[in-house]
């Protein structure tokens, strides 16, 4: 079975909260590991995980909200090759 690598990138102004921006990522993803890269304005902050695990809390919130048909929409267009991106 493929290695399946997960990467979000969140842009933090300096009138936000890091903390608060990276519990929210906690919130949809499983056991994250955080960077955070110092931009002109402001800071991005990068977190990755990996494997199924780290897509369960996205899966049973898509689930819970009833949303998996929109979902499944904007990840397919966001499909190429090997990745996915979608926002």
């Amino acid at each position: 079975m493929d290695k399946i690598d997960i990467q979000i990138q969140a842009d933090i102004n300096p009138t936000e909260d890091e903390a608060k921006v990276k519990r929210a990522i906690e919130n949809v993803f499983s056991d994250v590991k955080f960077e955070v890269k110092l931009l002109r304005r402001g800071s991005q902050l990068i977190a990755r995980t990996k494997g199924m695990d780290g897509l369960t809390k996205m899966y049973n919130l898509l689930r819970r909200e009833r949303i998996r048909d929109a979902a499944r929409a904007a990840i397919h267009a966001g499909t190429s090759a090997q990745t996915i991106v979608f926002y």
